[in-house]
């Protein structure tokens, strides 16, 4: 991935992520916390998901370093943690 589009992406999910929490406040503390520690790993981004509350974020990372990330998060209180690895997407096959 080329530096200038990782970048953009940073820069675009921590703009978003700290406009949900400084301004419409639907983030917790656990939830910034765990923003907060991606971040402090590499995150190419990182931000909470859905529609607030506290659930779910989504942090980007190169593959190298995911299943430390999933480690760290899971020992500093998240309930769960997974990879989720890019696809091609899906594919159609016509019955032949």
């Amino acid at each position: 991935m080329a530096y200038h589009h990782v970048m953009s992406y940073h820069h675009v999910m921590t703009d978003h992520h700290n406009l949900l929490k400084d301004e419409l406040k639907n983030t917790t503390d656990e939830i910034d916390k765990m923003i907060d520690i991606c971040n402090s790993m590499g995150a190419y981004g990182s931000k909470i998901v859905g529609s607030g509350g506290g659930g779910s974020i989504v942090a980007i990372f190169d593959k190298n370093i995911s299943e430390s990330v999933v480690s760290k998060l899971k020992e500093n209180g998240a309930k769960d943690a997974f990879i989720a690895s890019q696809s091609n997407g899906p594919e159609i096959k016509a019955n032949e």
